[in-house]
């Protein structure tokens, strides 16, 4: 019977853990969204708040709050020091604020991030559920994706096509705000010896893609060295390092302007539509302007 178990609690793709871990955070969004979607405004802000809240507590709090940091007190791992941290740390300020593209911004990445994240668990493949850590990875991974796409299908915000072009810019933000998280903290001597060398401790780190790519995702890397400029990419024969952020620049725009533009252009299919609609009426104005000049020409 113990063998059973733990064979079930395993985390392998296509465990039943697996998919038990990921299916609970879509089923709440799903419950929340049937529960919440004829309350007031005032409510559903409320609920999202206090989830976004909650995520940033456990996360600011970590030494108090999980065993197996007890005795730690504030460290670098509650800082901004990766992605889905920074998110984390954003999101409950983006959504009381009234920036529409940071809003559209944390909405895409931070359902990506928390989603993905817990799609791909390479952290923990072959481990138990049955642990403090895997408890607060799926925790804070699936609260993130939960306040992140909620606001939107409750109607708290609407996503706006516009902004697919400006999402990488947001992103480069983002990346260069995690370095600095990260220097700071190598400052304070969080990362040991704050004389030591302060690349070779970001790069040992790789605060979220920043210095270089993660080994583990062979292909992916692939692709992003296909489409990145040779003089940002890293030789490790010649000791020549990834250039920071700029590495994977030029792969990373085009997949967040183009996935930002498809799943935008659904959501806000109707100013799309209008949009382009205005476009054409445009061009056609103009063309027919350009017409009536020329016969007035040819007229003279």
């Amino acid at each position: 019977m113990s063998c059973l178990l733990l064979d079930l609690s395993t985390i392998n793709y296509g465990s039943l853990s697996y998919f038990v871990c990921v299916f609970i955070p879509v089923l709440l969004v799903a419950g929340l969204y049937f529960l919440l979607r004829r309350r007031s405004v005032s409510a559903k802000k409320t609920v999202i708040g206090i989830l976004l809240f909650l995520n940033l507590g456990q996360h600011l709090f970590k030494s108090v709050l999980y065993p197996q940091y007890y005795g730690q007190g504030f460290g670098s791992i509650s800082t901004a020091y990766n992605i889905c941290a920074f998110l984390i740390i954003a999101s409950p300020f983006v959504f009381f604020l009234k920036s529409n593209l940071w809003k559209d911004f944390i909405t895409c990445l931070g359902t990506a991030a928390g989603l993905g994240a817990m799609l791909v668990p390479y952290w923990f493949i072959g481990q138990t559920v049955f642990q403090w850590e895997v408890f607060r990875f799926y925790l804070c991974h699936g609260l993130l994706f939960m306040t992140s796409v909620l606001p939107v299908l409750l109607g708290l915000h609407r996503l706006s096509w516009r902004s697919f072009w400006k999402l990488p810019f947001l992103y480069y933000l983002m990346m260069s705000l995690i370095i600095i998280n990260d220097t700071v903290c190598f400052a304070l001597g969080m990362y040991g010896d704050p004389a030591g060398d302060l690349f070779a401790t970001l790069s040992s780190l790789n605060p979220g893609w920043c210095m270089h790519p993660n080994d583990a995702f062979g292909p992916i890397n692939d692709l992003i060295f296909a489409l990145s400029p040779d003089i940002f990419l890293g030789d490790a024969a010649a000791g020549k390092p990834y250039v920071p952020i700029l590495w994977h620049a030029v792969p990373a725009f085009l997949l967040i302007a183009i996935g930002g533009f498809c799943v935008l252009a659904i959501a806000d299919r109707k100013r799309l539509k209008a949009d382009f609609t205005r476009l054409k009426e445009r061009l056609a104005s103009r063309r027919g302007e350009k017409a009536e000049k020329d016969n007035r020409k040819d007229e003279e």
